[in-house]
């Protein structure tokens, strides 16, 4: 029994130390590697997250010149310092991480010297050109970092899986000299003694259990105790490892986490930035960037732009389903006002800045607060990304809006001009052919301009256009439409009007035209109107045009100051002829046709 008893003690003892020495191995020689190689990969990130965050701020200020986008400059360098100082405790760890962070650390001095500092000392107001050229040389050096510092990380997360297989590879030497020992240890007991392993078989078990469950990537819980002093340690140490492993795992896995994200929100920014280059009116962008800022954080986007009262009012929102309210039209005021971010527990304020001013704010409503140990909901850093590329697409597409707008309109009178006539006419036209409704068109023409002209000043004629310009205006409809044409003559296009109901409108514009007061130069001035109709036999917005010319044709030989219809024109037909006193005023103004024209 005592030969028996001293073999199992040695059996016992020498698995013990068997234990003992490899998990003595994994937690002191293999477990602070993988801990160096872990707080090797995050302050990597650090330093990469404040290098961004220096570019970031860098960029906003060379495009708008608001020193405030300086700070997180300046906090990045900070922070990019520290992070670059605990790695240089790290250099020992390994001979090519230290390589490559020395490597690091040359890239980061680089793109200070040679486009961080050059960016500090350039003059606020540059040339677009240079300024443009002077980013894409900084996206170059940041380009070479980025690469440095991604080769950094994959060597760190090399070195830290090594380890880790080094891990696993004791764990498994241990796990398979526990069987053998286990396998000795029952040879031993079915030969000497049913006793002794009726004493040692339920812990031997339970260790192969503990260490089956850690091959398997279990978590241990509390174990239950064998009895056996040493055994119940080494279960301990068994728990504790396998804890301390599944800590290990979910780090990796939430930096992991964070890394995807951050890729894909910066994928999700630079395609909304492509995406706004291709839109031409306000109305699309707004629609692109609220969406765009409900995908990156998973709220509700609104943007909101001055009014011609004053306050901003809320122009698109992210959820068709949802009205935008004006329940955060305070922060967004305020937003506005300082043009710095403004943010609450459930939402953010963003202003678009561009040229100096603010042109818009970005409202995004979290449906919970996020507690992510910053205090700020998640995807806010690519959304100040997104605001600054929306800000210079926001001013391109004013920029264009402005442009098209001024195209369209005659300057002097604000009315539009010939060729949106011609659009929009043609469009009017397939209407009422199509469906077969009644369509009308008017031509004024100021009677005599040319002696206002003569006689008052072209200032004068051009007063005299904006008046009638507003006259016309006053007695129409929302959906009728008034263009200046050409000189003095103003057409005006009246949809779902009969000839009848047109020429009783036209009658009253003659009047109120008779009726107005002009400059003193000229005070007063009347106008002869030519009214049509859509007929069949017409093939084209021109028939309709001519034959409302001919009826203002008409109306300039029948006296001025009249209204003619083509309606009643017949071919071969004498134009209406006034009698009494109006056929002396009539062969008098035919008289001075000749010399004072229309």
């Amino acid at each position: 029994m005592r030969g028996t008893v001293r073999s199992l003690l040695a059996a016992v003892v020498g698995a013990v130390l068997l234990m003992l020495t490899v998990t003595t191995y994994v937690l002191g020689v293999t477990q602070p590697r993988v801990q160096d190689y872990t707080a090797i990969t995050r302050e990597l990130r650090v330093s990469h997250e404040a290098m961004l965050d220096q570019e970031t701020g860098l960029r906003a200020w060379l495009a708008t010149g608001d020193r405030r986008f300086l700070q997180p400059y300046e906090s990045g360098r900070d922070a990019a310092a520290g992070a670059q100082a605990r790695l240089r405790g790290h250099l020992h760890a390994d001979d090519e991480l230290a390589s490559r962070l020395v490597d690091l650390a040359l890239a980061q001095q680089s793109w200070q010297q040679q486009w961080a500092k050059p960016a500090l000392q350039r003059p606020v107001g540059a040339p677009v050109a240079d300024t443009a050229r002077f980013l894409v040389q900084g996206k170059e050096s940041f380009d070479v970092y980025r690469r440095v510092s991604a080769d950094a990380v994959a060597v760190s997360a090399a070195g830290r899986d090594a380890a880790m297989r080094v891990q696993q590879r004791a764990l498994q030497g241990l796990a398979l000299s526990q069987v053998i020992l286990g396998a000795l240890a029952v040879a031993v007991l079915l030969r000497r003694t049913r006793r002794l392993v009726e004493l040692l078989e339920a812990p031997v078990q339970l260790v192969e259990g503990a260490i089956a469950r850690i091959h398997r990537g279990e978590v241990l819980g509390d174990l239950p105790a064998s009895g056996a002093g040493e055994l119940d340690d080494v279960v301990a140490a068994l728990v504790q490892l396998s804890q301390d492993l599944d800590r290990e795992r979910a780090t990796s896995q939430a930096q992991q986490a964070d890394v995807r994200r951050s890729r894909e929100q910066l994928e999700a920014v630079l395609a909304a930035g492509r995406a706004m280059a291709a839109c031409t009116s306000s109305a699309a962008l707004a629609g692109l960037v609220v969406r765009s800022s409900a995908e990156l954080t998973g709220g509700l986007g609104s943007l909101w732009v001055r009014t011609e009262q004053g306050p901003h009012g809320c122009v698109a929102w992210s959820d068709p389903l949802q009205a935008c309210t004006d329940e955060h039209a305070e922060v967004v005021a305020a937003a506005a006002t300082d043009g710095r971010r403004r943010e609450g527990p459930d939402h953010v304020a963003l202003p678009l800045i561009g040229s100096g001013q603010v042109l818009a704010v970005l409202h995004v409503a979290f449906p919970d607060a996020l507690a992510d140990g910053a205090g700020t909901p998640a995807g806010c850093t690519a959304l100040e990304t997104l605001t600054v590329s929306a800000a210079a697409h926001w001013e391109a597409v004013q920029l264009h809006e402005a442009t098209r707008e001024r195209a369209a309109k005659d300057q002097l009178t604000g009315l539009g001009n010939r060729h949106t006539m011609q659009e929009e006419m043609s469009v009017e036209w397939a209407r009422s052919t199509r469906h077969g409704r009644p369509l009308s068109l008017g031509m004024i023409d100021l009677d005599h301009f040319k002696k206002i002209n003569d006689t008052g000043g072209h200032l004068a004629g051009d007063a005299w256009l904006k008046l009638v310009a507003e006259v016309v205006g006053a007695q129409l409809r929302s959906s009728d439409r008034v263009y200046r044409y050409g000189g003095e003559e103003i057409a005006v296009m009246l949809p779902e009007t009969a000839e009848d109901d047109a020429a009783v409108l036209f009658e009253r514009i003659r009047a109120a035209i008779e009726g107005v007061r002009g400059p003193d130069a000229a005070p007063s001035a009347t106008a002869s109107i030519g009214v049509a109709e859509l007929r069949p036999g017409m093939l084209e917005p021109e028939d309709l045009i001519g034959s409302a010319d001919r009826a203002l044709y008409a109306a300039k030989r029948a006296g001025r100051n009249l209204v003619v219809r083509a309606g009643v024109l017949e071919p071969g037909r004498q134009d209406p002829q006034p009698t009494g006193a109006g056929a002396e005023r009539v062969g008098a103004e035919r008289v001075a046709d000749g010399a004072e024209g229309r």
